[in-house]
């Protein structure tokens, strides 16, 4: 309904209006995850609000509209008075406990991706990363953090040691396979299973930074700090959620949007 409502008949400009209006459609629903209290009945009303005021606008109006409405929303939902959608306070406890598991999947595919575009190098088919779930090519949601005595004890308590190893910073996408085979391991064996696995697993181990020298580039570039963990405890979730929030900054900014 938004794409048939941003165009006129006849309108010069349906391809830009039609690219512009996914990309923002796209952002919505995911920046509505990751900052705000999503849920499908809110989104369901913001696309209907989004349809009426985009109706036969110029393509330089639509993200303007957009953006307005999803940053109301943000302030609805923590009542707050940010004026810019990225705000860290709101992404810092995104994750297992607050995030749909399609979703999680969904985002994860899609740093896999932006990395693996990035230091061209080949990723598995997105459609497996985000939707299968079989043996061969399925992937399941890792927590880095095995819920084991050895893990939790590098916590103050068991409610930190939950709530650290679910943030998104602790989580990987995994083949179904390894992530079984993974499940109760130490960080130390883990990394070895890692090596071998997602782009965004093999940022945990310094050989991967010897075989694909491009990572510094892509870092310098984005001005990134991704880095090899030899240790994962409490500093080592937030450096990570950090990461995390900066590649969403990216990958949903004006540039991407708008180009």
């Amino acid at each position: 309904l938004p794409l048939l409502s941003s165009l006129e008949i006849k309108d010069k400009d349906e391809k830009n209006k039609i690219s512009l209006v996914s990309k923002l459609i796209d952002r919505h629903f995911s920046l509505m995850q990751l900052f705000s209290n999503y849920n499908s009945n809110k989104f369901a009303e913001s696309i209907r609000v989004l349809t009426i005021k985009i109706r036969n606008c110029e393509v330089s109006q639509i993200k303007t509209i957009f953006d307005e409405e999803l940053l109301s929303l943000i302030n609805a939902a923590h009542n707050s008075n940010i004026t810019d959608v990225f705000y860290y306070p709101f992404f810092k406890e995104k994750g297992y406990q607050n995030l749909s598991y399609s979703f999680l999947r969904y985002f994860l595919a899609r740093v896999e991706r932006f990395i693996g575009i990035e230091i061209n190098q080949q990723i598995n088919s997105f459609r497996n990363l985000v939707k299968n779930t079989g043996w061969v090519n399925g992937y399941h949601i890792e927590h880095i953090l095995s819920n084991n005595e050895y893990n939790m004890a590098i916590f103050n308590d068991e409610e930190e040691f939950i709530r650290e190893r679910n943030r998104l910073g602790a989580l990987l996408l995994l083949n179904s396979d390894v992530n079984v085979s993974s499940g109760a391991e130490e960080y130390e064996n883990k990394l070895k299973t890692y090596s071998h696995e997602t782009i965004w697993a093999r940022t945990l181990n310094p050989e991967f930074y010897h075989k694909y020298p491009q990572v510094a580039k892509f870092n310098n570039k984005y001005n990134l700090d991704i880095q090899p963990l030899s240790k994962f405890d409490i500093s080592s979730v937030e450096q990570r959620q950090k990461q995390l929030f900066e590649i969403v900054k990216i990958l949903w900014s004006d540039e991407q949007i708008l180009n």
